[in-house]
């Protein structure tokens, strides 16, 4: 009896091992990108509902009224300190519009992925304004360029709509109209 106590004893122990094993060992959240670096959008969604801080959305400068025959610049600031802008250029717009902008910074281990949404929602430019974001604001530092992903609200789901290169230490993007709008560093990792 005192046998076959002893191996249904160590029985249970080792299953009860291996099973923290592969509970300790074994998660679907991913700590680095698949094998090509790429970080895809599925990688955001799995950390970001599950160990990314979240920052508050902040202010990017107020809202700005951009004369329509003049176009103008939106400030962008974010939390690490660095800088961006919205620029509008002359007649991109019908008329005079007051335009705001607020991030949501994404903070993980070894990058940032920024969240925008633009006001007023839907406007449409004539000829496309310019996002310019410092690559710090990223914090990755094997960053080569950035995958532009739009909200689509009939789908419920991120479209990536482009790929945007690193331009020195600054990306360019190209926008169309406003909405809410993600950018995630890609490259290097």
């Amino acid at each position: 009896m005192t046998k076959v106590r002893g191996i249904i004893t160590g029985t249970i122990l080792a299953g009860l091992i291996l099973a923290l094993m592969i509970i300790m060992g074994c998660s679907d959240l991913p700590t680095v990108p698949e094998q090509d670096g790429i970080f895809t959008l599925a990688d955001f969604e799995s950390i970001a509902a599950r160990q990314a801080e979240f920052s508050e959305p902040e202010d990017g400068g107020g809202s700005v009224l951009i004369p329509a025959d003049e176009g103008g610049v939106i400030p962008i600031v974010f939390s690490n300190g660095s800088e961006g802008s919205l620029e509008v250029p002359p007649n991109a717009i019908r008329s005079d519009t007051e335009i705001s902008v607020e991030v949501t910074e994404v903070i993980l281990r070894d990058r940032a992925i920024l969240q925008f949404d633009f006001q007023p929602d839907g406007l449409r430019f004539s000829t496309e304004a310019t996002l310019t974001i410092d690559a710090s604001a990223f914090r990755d530092a094997d960053m080569e360029y950035v995958d532009w992903y739009y909200y689509n609200p009939d789908s419920g789901k991120w479209e990536l709509v482009d790929r945007y290169p690193l331009s020195g230490d600054k990306v360019y993007i190209k926008m169309s109209h406003f909405s809410k709008w993600m950018s995630i560093s890609q490259g290097g990792q």
